[in-house]
């Protein structure tokens, strides 16, 4: 695929813009699961279009090999003493991190998004939308920007009703579910090409101390610790700040309520299984390209892992892509707990395949 360069002021990204980027030397994307989407382009200093590439310029570029391309605003241009230019640019979406919103409440995903946009200050150039609903208290106390607000923080619309992520140029959309689990089967002796595994226990605990503390208030359980597993020969308990889940002084079994719920979603009790492996991407191959879309994989997509050697057959989550533009297919994959945050990976896959 070949990216495109465009003014800072456009907005039709279906067109050739100022030109085409094809003498780059290499354009990676990077998208994690509602997290990061960043674009790196390596470019000749005498390149066609190279006095284009300015900071604020967007350039426009597919994240896979199945959507429609996507627009990067550049934040940063830096020459190289090996006589190219090393460009960095953020997802058009990005934007929102310099959109701020005055504070509000709401008790649904529907209100909060329409709160969002309500209260944005300023100019507000994206839509926001979900393919689910669901009531929650949702509480911003401060002026804050709207992308930290989606997510990234304690608080935030995805940390308080869940969901998944797209960012689709200018829209937004909240998936209950992004992903899909097409049967994908990444196994020994058919696309699996190296396996390694490790267990984590460190983020196990066997309590948490939950509490609520707003304009002096504090609000504590009088067992003041609930207990999760005793699997442990000593403590492992840890403070919990739930103040962000309430908008007003929690009462004793809605604290207790709240800190039940963060239990279950977190999952302390579950070691965490960290597998890498490499694999060939089949559905860039002309034995597949048949049943292609169902060997297809995109980031919130389930796989299942085979490795019959070590008892292995498991279901994961694609949390991150590292996607090659100019070679059309992906560099790097990775698989972790769709419940864990973005900084937990529980598997990484290496594609070596082309088309």
């Amino acid at each position: 695929m070949i990216p495109t360069i465009h003014s800072a002021s456009e907005t039709n990204f279906d067109t050739l813009g100022l030109g085409s980027l094809s003498d780059s030397i290499s354009c990676i994307v990077t998208e994690e699961r509602n997290g990061i989407y960043n674009l790196d382009l390596v470019y000749p200093l005498g390149g066609i279009n190279f006095s284009h590439l300015d900071v604020d310029n967007i350039i426009v570029a597919p994240s896979n090999d199945q959507d429609r391309f996507q627009p990067f605003r550049i934040y940063a241009v830096r020459p190289t003493i090996s006589g190219r230019i090393a460009v960095q640019a953020h997802h058009i979406s990005y934007q929102l991190l310099d959109i701020p919103c005055a504070p509000f409440s709401a008790s649904s995903l529907h209100e909060a998004l329409s709160g969002l946009r309500r209260y944005a200050v300023g100019d507000m150039p994206f839509t926001l939308e979900s393919d689910f609903s669901s009531a929650a208290s949702y509480v911003q106390p401060v002026p804050q920007s709207i992308r930290l607000r989606l997510s990234g923080e304690a608080g935030s619309i995805i940390d308080t009703f869940g969901g998944e992520l797209e960012w689709d140029r200018n829209k937004v959309l909240i998936h209950k579910n992004r992903g899909r689990d097409n049967g994908v089967v990444i196994s020994y002796g058919k696309n699996l090409t190296d396996y390694d595994q490790e267990t984590n226990i460190s983020g196990l605990l066997t309590g948490i101390y939950p509490y609520y503390y707003r304009d002096d208030v504090f609000v504590q359980l009088p067992e003041r610790v609930i207990t999760i597993s005793s699997g442990f020969s000593y403590q492992r308990v840890r403070p919990m700040d739930l103040t962000d889940k309430f908008d007003a002084m929690p009462s004793e079994a809605q604290l207790r309520a709240a800190a039940q719920d963060y239990i279950s979603v977190n999952k302390l009790t579950v070691p965490r299984v960290s597998i890498k492996a490499s694999f060939f991407p089949l559905w860039q191959t002309e034995e597949y390209k048949d049943i292609a879309p169902l060997e297809c994989v995109r980031l919130c997509d389930t796989v299942t892992v085979r490795f019959p050697k070590f008892g292995v057959d498991a279901k994961a989550k694609v949390i991150k892509t590292v996607y090659n533009v100019l070679e059309d297919r992906y560099s790097n994959i990775e698989l972790g707990d769709a419940r864990q945050t973005l900084d937990t990976t529980i598997a990484t896959l290496l594609t070596g395949g082309r088309k």
